[in-house]
């Protein structure tokens, strides 16, 4: 039997295009690993954190899950050592430039993960029936 939980798409607000692959929202929280080079969440799964902290109400995606993303522009926020910090504020675009997520996969920011911003997307919930070419027709 297939997962029943809906598929759905985040979309950049200021443009409408997809940022990620379709996921499924995790309803309860999963068990948060710990450690370097370890995602937080598994493909195909977002969740929205409920735990308390700076990421509280926000949903956390995997980093293979975005789509049509880039690096910020502003150097100043693309920091870290072998992958990005998170800690300087904003650092990733969608593909047309608008400020979108906050990466966190260096090597002492603990499990990778991407965070979404409040009011930088849109949720789309998903055809069942569609979701198959959406998986095979490129987006850009």
């Amino acid at each position: 039997m297939g997962d029943k939980r809906p598929l759905i798409l985040f979309k950049c607000a200021g443009c409408w295009l997809p940022v990620t692959r379709p996921v499924r929202l995790l309803d309860e929280v999963p068990d948060l690993p710990s450690g370097d080079g370890v995602d937080l969440l598994p493909e195909g799964y977002c969740w929205r954190n409920d735990l308390t902290g700076k990421s509280c109400g926000r949903f956390l995606l995997n980093l293979r899950d975005m789509v049509n993303t880039r690096y910020h522009d502003d150097g100043r926020l693309v920091s870290g050592c072998c992958g990005l910090s998170g800690i300087d504020g904003v650092n990733t675009l969608c593909a047309n430039g608008h400020e979108v997520a906050t990466e966190s996969s260096d090597c002492w920011t603990g499990p990778y993960h991407v965070e979404l911003e409040p009011y930088t997307y849109i949720i789309t919930e998903l055809d069942q029936e569609l979701v198959p070419a959406l998986n095979t027709t490129p987006l850009l």
